[in-house]
């Protein structure tokens, strides 16, 4: 396993990877961070959709220079970062605006701006944030909820998605942030193509928030119900003015909206009701409990195949163990799990074609690849298909690929010898038949 890593760590620090432009996989990344242009330049090459953060364009402008980088597939879609649950708040370290990328990079503006926009609109802004489960009010300009562990959103508030001018703010000013062109202090839709929106809420103790308004101690699923009512609605404002036909030509009609809707799954029809309106959605934590049921395995397949049906982008993100060192930063990955990267490679195989993107990593602070993203199989020859004992297996043009999500170990034979095993690493081997594990995965390519 070690052995493979480092050949991986290779292949990633010298961004040497051959081109391979029939590449089955659509690959995205989080580009949390600013970054020289080399690194930017890697991103561009071995991605096809990148999320970054804002940080005033100051190292991603060459994602719009075809001049400059060579890109993987096509120029890769290029999405700014929003968090429509927090707001940066005042007393942070970056300052007032929270302009950094460690801050105000994932807030739609500081506070000092929320706050006198209200004050300006005659309503006072802490009554836009969430309130506690115990009914507490914030007093003395004291507004802060933190949101999971305290070391997690640090000088960032919750705010409430049934508020009408949260839902008002955060549409108007991320599509503003969406827009800004910083090198020609202009607003036009040559930059990013959209925006994700991530944290969107779908239960009441998620991150460990249990929200006054929404919760109902005799009756919790009718609390969730009303929380994601408010969340839809706040959904259907903020796309109708990214999509507002008034805009003018030229200055963002058609922003993107694609959601970070994780574990809709877990509601039945939830994920169709979301991407209804959004024209994207993710599952960030996509097979992160591998013992997770067959059935449910399923219904994360679903919906990949619901967006390939209505044409919407999918992101899904394996979530794994890894090891870092601290230089050569931010191609620094020592180890990861090959295995179950394999494990959610090939699941987003089952269902993927044109509008999933797949990604995988122990953190967001660093670029994990391995060479098996660049395998050529060529396009799908069908849909899915289910063994008699549970294995699920996808034909393709030059290959085929099999998935176990079940918890038990099957064995299986291709039709025939003409193919090659393929590893996380890139290499292959000439068989037909293996023991496939529990929550694991292989990818046969046919041999020339």
């Amino acid at each position: 396993m070690i052995g493979i890593a480092q050949v991986l760590l290779f292949v990633i620090a010298m961004g040497g990877r051959p081109e391979k432009p029939g590449a089955t996989a659509r690959t995205c990344i989080f580009a949390y961070f600013s970054y020289d242009q080399a690194t930017v330049e890697y991103i561009a090459e071995h991605f096809e959709l990148v999320v970054a953060h804002d940080n005033k364009r100051k190292w991603n402008p060459v994602f719009r220079d075809p001049g400059k980088v060579k890109w993987r597939r096509a120029r890769p879609l290029l999405l700014v970062y929003k968090d429509c649950l927090t707001l940066i708040g005042p007393g942070n370290p970056w300052g007032m605006s929270g302009d950094s990328t460690a801050g105000g990079g994932a807030s739609v503006g500081g506070y000092w701006h929320f706050d006198s926009l209200f004050r300006g609109l005659g309503y006072r802004a802490d009554t836009q944030f969430l309130m506690a489960s115990d009914g507490s009010r914030y007093k003395d300009g004291d507004h802060r909820i933190q949101a999971g562990s305290p070391a997690q959103w640090p000088y960032r508030w919750v705010m409430d998605f049934g508020k009408e001018y949260w839902t008002r703010f955060y549409a108007c000013s991320s599509k503003v942030q969406c827009l800004r062109n910083y090198a020609t202090s202009r607003y036009d839709d040559t930059f990013f193509d959209g925006v994700f929106i991530d944290n969107i809420l779908h239960f009441n103790w998620l991150y460990g928030i249990y929200p006054q308004r929404y919760r109902d101690p005799d009756d919790p699923a009718r609390g969730d119900r009303a929380l994601r009512d408010a969340v839809h609605t706040f959904l259907r404002k903020t796309v109708s003015e990214y999509h507002n036909p008034l805009t003018p030509a030229g200055k963002g009609r058609a922003i993107m909206a694609v959601g970070n809707t994780n574990m809709a799954w877990m509601v039945e029809g939830l994920w169709e009701k979301y991407l209804d309106l959004l024209d994207g959605g993710m599952e960030e934590t996509y097979f992160a409990d591998t013992a997770l049921a067959v059935q449910e395995w399923v219904d994360v397949i679903e919906e990949i195949e619901y967006c390939e049906a209505m044409g919407k982008i999918c992101l899904v993100h394996k979530a794994l163990q890894s090891t870092a060192a601290s230089e050569r930063y931010p191609f620094s990955v020592t180890w990861f799990d090959t295995a179950q990267m394999m494990y959610g490679f090939t699941s987003y195989l089952m269902a993927a074609d044109s509008m999933s993107y797949f990604s995988f990593g122990g953190d967001y602070q660093h670029i994990f690849w391995a060479p098996v993203l660049d395998i050529v199989l060529g396009a799908p020859a069908g849909n899915r298909e289910l063994t008699s004992d549970s294995l699920f297996f996808r034909y393709f043009e030059e290959g085929l690929v099999y998935c176990n999500p079940t918890r038990t170990s099957r064995f299986i034979t291709v039709p025939d010898e003409k193919y090659y095993v393929i590893s996380a690493s890139g290499d292959s081997v000439a068989r037909n038949s293996l023991l496939l594990a529990p929550h694991h995965g292989v990818i046969f390519k046919r041999r020339k």
